[in-house]
């Protein structure tokens, strides 16, 4: 082998050409998936038979929210009361109720 190398270094570096690039043929259709009902469930499920009902009738992904806390005058957050303090915002955030009719669901001019 290394004589052949050493014989034919350029029909070597070729065939190395060749062979990596047949080996990269199957980067073409790739593309990256991230969607998590892709790629650990089982896409004969009923879940992902909902899943995709929900997506076609309402079209809409949760949204995610961070708060950040500091408390005023610095020192430490993690204290009895400014965590009490948190629960206490987490709980009126919770039992905010929001309702609305079919008629207000819509755009205006729709």
């Amino acid at each position: 082998l290394g004589v052949t190398c050493y014989r034919h270094p350029w029909a070597v570096i070729a065939f190395s050409v060749v062979i990596c690039a047949l080996c990269s043929i199957g980067f073409i259709r790739w593309a990256p998936e991230s969607r998590p009902e892709k790629l650990w469930v089982s896409q004969d499920t009923e879940a992902v038979q909902d899943n995709d009902y929900v997506q076609a009738t309402w079209n809409d992904n949760p949204r995610y929210n961070v708060y950040y806390a500091q408390r005023n005058g610095g020192g430490e957050l993690m204290t009895p009361e400014t965590v009490q303090k948190l629960y206490d915002l987490y709980e009126r955030t919770m039992a905010i109720n929001v309702s609305a009719s079919q008629a207000q669901d819509q755009f205006p001019g729709k």
